[in-house]
């Protein structure tokens, strides 16, 4: 019989073995578990994408479909996953895509902006080299409003304005801000498989013993934006008002009186307001010729009122009694 072969039963098949997967921390499992949750490389379809359907059901995924990359819960790059997988084949790949990219970036840019530019110019103002639609005998302002000469500046301007974009992606590459897709769903899913079932081999964990991928980690925000159309049904209690005394965190809120109901709206109860009493005349009062009181015409802001003077009273006539 094969050696090996009854080595490899023995050690599975002996107590030690076996007492050894029984006493298996589940703590130090977990920590294999997280480990492997943070390095798995996640391929997700971009969720901007139109998926096409047809009678219900997804169609098959498109070769050309956008594919983004998680290397746990954190986004990877097409560049990031070619030096991940260190695969030479992949990697020269990359390379020859990328250098090809540059070579087309750099070609506009520096051939671009300068001939679009003086295109643009010179038959923008009618004279140049680069304007073949201007006439020695006619003037400046003619050959510069020539319909030809026009469309020719338009071409410059647009030829200029490619190669300074194309400027533009060259610098955002260099500088790691842009990061392009130059590698197909048929060369990312096979090799993240892969690399997932290494990865789980040399951690030591069965296949039941993966969880499902852990989703993509949130951005970063400072602050939560307030809604002005949130409305919160819990309303807050005012905050303690401070007082002198004892008491310096304050007392209970105050409360405002209940305004006692009215007859009719609009309408203030009789009881309610107050009726004013009668001022005292502040204007002297003397006795007219008529002999009724006059008041004087200028008052006396210091002297009290003045009563009425009484009427003079007549003495009634005496009468001597008859004699006999």
């Amino acid at each position: 019989m094969n050696r090996p072969l009854i080595a490899a039963l023995i050690l599975a098949f002996s107590p030690l073995t076996a007492l050894a997967q029984v006493t298996e921390d589940p703590a130090e499992k977990q920590q294999r578990v997280d480990i492997y949750q943070d390095r798995r490389i996640i391929v997700e379809p971009d969720p901007e994408e139109k998926k096409d359907k047809k009678d219900g059901e997804a169609t098959a995924r498109p070769p050309s479909m956008k594919l983004l990359l998680r290397q746990g819960p954190d986004r990877i790059y097409h560049v990031d996953f070619v030096q991940l997988m260190d695969d030479p084949s992949l990697t020269s790949f990359w390379a020859r895509e990328r250098n090809r990219d540059w070579a087309i970036w750099l070609g506009t840019g520096v051939v671009g902006v300068p001939t679009g530019t003086l295109l643009f110019l010179q038959n923008f103002r009618g004279e140049g080299s680069l304007a073949p639609f201007t006439q020695t005998g006619r003037a400046q302002a003619a050959n510069a409003s020539d319909l030809r000469g026009y469309a020719l500046s338009v071409i410059g301007a647009g030829v200029a304005l490619y190669g300074a974009y194309n400027l533009g992606l060259w610098f955002a590459e260099t500088l790691d801000i842009f990061h392009p897709d130059r590698l197909d769903p048929a060369a990312i899913e096979p090799r993240a498989r892969e690399f997932n079932e290494r990865l789980r081999e040399r951690l030591n964990l069965d296949p039941e013993d993966i969880p499902s991928p852990p989703p993509p980690r949130p951005s970063p925000s400072p602050s939560r934006t307030p809604d002005p159309l949130e409305v919160d049904d819990e309303i807050d209690a005012p905050p303690p008002v401070g007082g002198p005394g004892s008491d310096p965190y304050g007392g209970e809120p105050i409360i405002m009186p209940t305004p006692l109901p009215v007859a009719s709206p609009g309408a203030v109860p009789r009881e309610l307001v107050p009726t004013p009493e009668p001022r005292p005349s502040i204007f002297k009062f003397y006795p007219g010729p008529a002999g009724y009181p006059v008041p004087s015409m200028r008052p006396d802001l210091d002297a009290s009122p003045t009563p009425t003077p009484p009427a003079p009273v007549t003495p009634a006539p005496t009468v001597a009694p008859s004699g006999p």
